[in-house]
């Protein structure tokens, strides 16, 4: 009887298995360290998302504090309203869900000033 395997988890598991066995693999410190703090998770995502450099700033600094403390269930609604070119699509729409995963019972609306602006962030959240 044959088990019916699906070829993303599959892809999945060859890709985990690749960088398990790459030098430094399997980090698991460094793994916790950046699952405990958002804001250690952007800085080290940053370079697999922009080509810019990563500059931390007070904005950034305090939109990873509050995301988290959405995650954790300790804010119930948070109004983003940044100056433009501040991050906040890239930390929002691509840094969050990939930290917390699509999660139920924290619903999620966006108003992007342009179609431009969801493509933009459409792509790297696909990664």
């Amino acid at each position: 009887m044959d088990v019916f395997t699906d070829p993303l988890l599959a892809k999945i598991d060859e890709v985990l298995a690749m960088r398990m066995a790459m030098p430094g693999g399997g980090n698991d410190d460094e793994a916790l360290r950046l699952e405990e703090s958002f804001i250690d998770f952007i800085e080290a995502a940053w370079p697999s998302i922009d080509p810019s450099e990563f500059q931390p700033n007070w904005a950034v600094d305090g939109l990873a504090e509050h995301l988290q403390a959405v995650a954790n269930g300790q804010i119930k609604r948070l109004l983003v309203n940044f100056p433009p070119r501040c991050s906040k699509t890239l930390v929002t729409s691509v840094c969050w869900p990939s930290v917390f995963g699509p999660n139920a019972s924290v619903p999620i609306s966006r108003a992007p000033r342009s179609n431009s602006s969801v493509v933009a962030t459409a792509i790297p959240c696909r990664c």
